[in-house]
């Protein structure tokens, strides 16, 4: 089974995707997927999954082991038109589902790479297309519209099976600010709907084409805008971010980030760590980056059922 890797540029959402040379792992070939609704997107390899099951029953979302026969196995793909979406502009974070049946590997990275794309339910049966234009967005719960999302930095996203929940868990956002906003939205940086809090948030989910349940916060960070910074946040003593205005037990900062505050983003989750617990909990372990000081920290979040 090839190691699939995405990679590419946010501005045009070219993406490469390919394999890693088997005797040279530093090494990689690969083509472009073209896409306009799949930036920067969270993948999972199960071990069958068949599209035509009313309700997903009887689809197996282990991750795939690649042995035997893969024609069962497919790759999950979710993804968003931009990693900051400013709705008061018109663009938005919508949340979009494809699959692709499981690559070959090819010394080329020329493998056939057809991705399906979400279209809607009928009466339970997920509906898809070989067309991106078709593609339509998710169930978020939303509001009036149910595909909203509620915040426009939605950053790196990270999902993941969690069977003793039965569950499918997304954990996304954070923050951004001063120069890397605007580097990804210009003069809209003045238009974001930030999390005030800063906050990595997780939704669920009992299929992956949702709907999902709204957005709860697993992590704050604080409002940088606050000073001196409050106690109990990650601005504050003891937190993992960086402020200015603080003067106890603080973040350190980066020697050429002397004034800038940090931030949450980069929330990926730890799959082969997540540990079941008594009464049905389940320990998520997983990685989130801090901007400044520039880092990544390990955390653990217990999920009660």
């Amino acid at each position: 089974m090839p190691t699939v890797l995405l990679f590419g540029e946010y501005s045009d959402l070219v993406t490469e995707i390919g394999n890693a040379d088997p005797d040279d792992h530093e090494t990689y070939y690969a083509q472009p997927w073209y896409t306009h609704k799949f930036a920067n997107p969270a993948l999972r390899a199960v071990e069958d999954f068949d599209p035509a099951r009313a309700g997903g029953a009887g689809n197996d979302y282990r991750i795939a082991d690649g042995a035997g026969d893969t024609a069962s196995e497919k790759v999950l793909i979710w993804g968003r038109p931009n990693l900051v979406g400013v709705r008061a502009l018109g663009k938005d974070a919508k949340l979009y589902f494809a699959y692709a049946d499981m690559p070959e590997y090819d010394p080329s990275g020329r493998f056939a790479w057809e991705p399906r794309y979400f279209t809607g339910l009928e009466d339970g049966v997920p509906q898809f297309s070989p067309a991106q234009e078709d593609a339509v967005p998710l169930d978020l719960s939303g509001g009036d519209d149910p595909t909203l999302e509620r915040h426009d930095i939605v950053n790196n996203m990270s999902i993941s099976f969690v069977r003793a929940l039965d569950r499918w868990v997304m954990l996304y956002g954070g923050d951004l600010q001063g120069a890397s906003l605007v580097y990804f939205v210009g003069a809209g940086a003045l238009s974001t709907a930030r999390d005030p809090e800063g906050a990595i948030h997780v939704r669920y989910a009992s299929q992956p084409w949702g709907p999902w349940s709204p957005p709860e916060q697993v992590l704050l960070g604080g409002d940088p805008n606050v000073s001196p910074p409050v106690d109990g946040t990650q601005y504050g003593p003891g937190g993992i971010l960086f402020h200015p205005e603080c003067t106890t037990d603080c973040a350190p900062r980066e020697p050429m980030l002397p004034t800038e505050r940090g931030y949450l983003y980069g929330s990926y989750i730890v799959d082969p760590w997540t540990t079941e617990r008594n009464g049905g909990a389940v320990d998520l372990y997983w990685n989130v980056s801090t901007w400044n000081p520039y880092g990544v920290v390990l955390m653990r979040t217990r999920i009660d059922p």
